[in-house]
């Protein structure tokens, strides 16, 4: 500044900087707190040991084993963080979760999740396996406000003022607030930037926001994270301004990602209530986007169909809550649940719609939660249909539930992406176009005339035809390598020739002849004799199998032979030895299967069993005759 022009000497003045509460804001002491499972939860049982695991390696873990009770190894866990952590002052164990407190310069507390290593407890005790915590000051540590003199004489001269950020320590979800005349509760004189990427683009975009307030500011800049602003151009007193940093944890209320930004879902709506941009979309908009449908094949989802309902549900029907009859078991893509539908009077159709909003209320133990799945009812066919909201091969609906809806016995279908083909052009190894000539003989020779049609080649081997049906190629057969049906047949050996009387006319496709040389899997069936001895075995898939064959002995003198009892017979010096042969052949007789010799029947043994049977026979007449008697007797009397 220059003083008067007449040369007199210039008035002194002091400069201060003032810290005070409109202006500046001191640090504060990060906190915050693990919570553990409901007290006398970590029992020795439950449990091995619990461990905190902090960033640095081997040397910020801390574990300690079961003691007395949860109380005891909560203290214990808690004492080992504090004496091993140089960002956190304190940590507290209170019974069923540990407060952790920071330095006072308001350092960020460091990150750390605990685990339980071992024993029974399950994630129905534990929401979550791994709890991370995050913890930071609550405002920047140390935010420099300077306050330029007002102007003292001569032209008026802007206030300067810088504001530096370099100290602050950001994570996704915080949010710099700026009030314009330091009051926060005016909603309309706050300016807010959400972490964006970095700290340097953050505060630039704060710096933005703060330039489109040009009645307050006449100029703005951002240099190292500093903010520099000037006042109104015509040297009023600069309004005075307030920072505040908010903490919105992920663990809090939820987050919603705004653009590249993620706010807290409570600030999103209050900052979002008047114009929404999360779409892209504001308050108006130049260009209507509507929704198109695509074209082509579409991927199906799965899906299950319950079969008739054991009960009559055509009109109004009663559910209730004896024999489990309103429970049912569902699976949706990998997430199984049980859904009970409340007991009372319904439709078919308000069946179908309370069964259908308690299907997608089902969450597996990870958080995945079913959505979009859908419940039809069909009138004519009294049954319920579930379809998966999910569409492709991993689509897939499973339902277990009472016959008297009919989901005891359901058919599953799973969801299914369709397969394109597309025709190529065949090439040879050094990519030259193939073509056929009119030998049928492949070459990379394009013909003079390309014909309105032409043979299409997927693949060498398929079958081409003329216009006159007759096969173009491939003219030789075709020998296919052998299959093994690993059943333990031979391997099959398969040869076509296609040229010998393959046609293709414009007619229906017909089969004029069909011969077959193999047979399917068979077991046996029964043994069988022939009449010249040869042992054959029968098997149900019409096949025999000759499995030997019966050999005759001759002897010259038969009458010499010793009977040695049951119609068994041995050779003697005056039968003399016994003659081998063939059933037919010369001097030996045929064989008759199944039936039995004379010569070997017992006549006495045979007599005996029939007197037997007849005696038997004629015991069990008499049984009946004295009991007709003893009917028409009783008859006899009551008349």
């Amino acid at each position: 500044y220059t003083g008067l022009t007449g040369g007199a000497a210039m008035t002194p003045i002091t400069v201060s900087i003032d810290k005070d509460d409109d202006t500046f804001v001191a640090a504060t002491a990060g906190i915050t707190t693990i919570t553990f499972p409901a007290a006398d939860t970590l029992t020795a049982a439950s449990i091995g040991s619990v461990k905190a695991i902090f960033a640095g390696g081997a040397t910020h873990q801390y574990s300690v084993d079961f003691n007395t009770d949860q109380a005891t190894t909560l203290t214990a866990l808690a004492l080992a963080i504090q004496n091993g952590e140089d960002t956190i002052a304190t940590a507290v164990a209170n019974g069923t979760s540990i407060t952790f407190t920071g330095l006072g310069d308001g350092t960020t507390l460091g990150e750390g999740n605990y685990s339980i290593t071992s024993g029974t407890l399950t994630a129905a005790v534990v929401p979550r396996g791994i709890i991370a915590t995050i913890a930071k000051a609550d405002y920047p540590p140390s935010a420099v406000v300077i306050t330029a003199p007002s102007a003292v004489s001569g032209s008026e001269v802007s206030a300067v003022n810088s504001l530096n950020f370099s100290g602050l320590d950001l994570v996704d979800g915080d949010r710099i607030g700026l009030a314009i005349g330091g009051d926060f509760s005016v909603e309309t004189s706050v300016l807010h930037a959400t972490f964006d990427t970095d700290l340097a683009t953050t505060v630039a975009n704060l710096a933005a926001d703060m330039a489109l307030e040009d009645v307050t500011f006449s100029a703005v800049s951002m240099k190292n994270n500093i903010i520099t602003y000037t006042g109104p151009t015509d040297g009023t007193t600069m309004t005075v301004v307030k920072i505040k940093v908010d903490n919105e944890l992920l663990d809090d209320i939820g987050m919603t990602k705004v653009g590249s930004t993620w706010k807290s879902n409570s600030a999103a709506g209050i900052e979002y209530a008047t114009s929404n941009h999360i779409l892209g979309i504001g308050e108006s908009y130049d260009k209507e986007i509507q929704l198109q449908v695509g074209t082509g094949l579409t991927s199906t989802a799965g899906s299950a169909e319950g079969s008739k309902a054991g009960v009559d549900i055509s009109g109004t029907f009663s559910v209730l809550s004896e024999n489990g009859v309103n429970i049912v078991n569902v699976t949706i893509d990998g997430i199984d649940g049980e859904v009970a539908v409340p007991p009372g009077s319904y439709t078919g159709t308000t069946f179908a719609k309370a069964l259908e909003e308690r299907i997608n209320l089902v969450r597996s133990a990870s958080g995945h939660q079913v959505s979009g799945v859908t419940v039809d009812f069909d009138l004519d066919a009294q049954s319920f249909k579930i379809t998966s909201g999910t569409v492709g091969p991993e689509s897939f609906v499973n339902i277990n539930g009472s016959s008297n809806w009919g989901l005891s016995n359901t058919e599953q279908i799973r969801g299914n992406t369709p397969t394109i083909t597309v025709i190529k052009q065949a090439t040879d190894t050094e990519g030259n176009k193939l073509f056929i000539d009119l030998d049928g003989n492949e070459t990379t020779v394009p013909p003079k005339v390309m014909p309105t049609w032409s043979p299409v080649y997927l693949d060498k081997g398929e079958l081409t035809y003329d216009t006159f049906g007759k096969l173009v190629s491939p003219k030789e057969g075709v020998i296919y390598s052998p299959y093994d049906p690993d059943n333990g047949s031979n391997l099959l050996n398969l040869s076509v020739d296609y040229g010998k009387n393959s046609t293709q006319y414009s007619a229906p496709f017909s089969v004029l002849s069909l011969s077959q040389d193999g047979y399917p899997s068979g077991r046996l069936d029964g043994l069988g004799i022939d009449s010249s001895g040869v042992v054959r075995a029968n098997y149900t898939n019409g096949n025999q199998v000759a499995l030997g064959k019966l050999i005759l002995a001759n002897f010259a003198n038969p009458n010499g032979l010793k009977q040695v009892g049951n119609a068994n017979y041995v050779a003697t010096t005056n039968s003399g030895a016994p003659v081998l042969g063939e059933a037919g052949g010369d001097g030996y007789g045929t064989i008759q299967g199944g039936a039995l010799e004379r010569a070997n029947v017992d006549l006495t043994e045979e007599l005996v069993n029939l007197i037997t049977a007849q005696r038997n026979f004629q015991a069990n007449a008499k049984a009946i005759e004295t009991s007709s008697t003893l009917t028409q007797t009783i008859i006899n009397i009551r008349g």
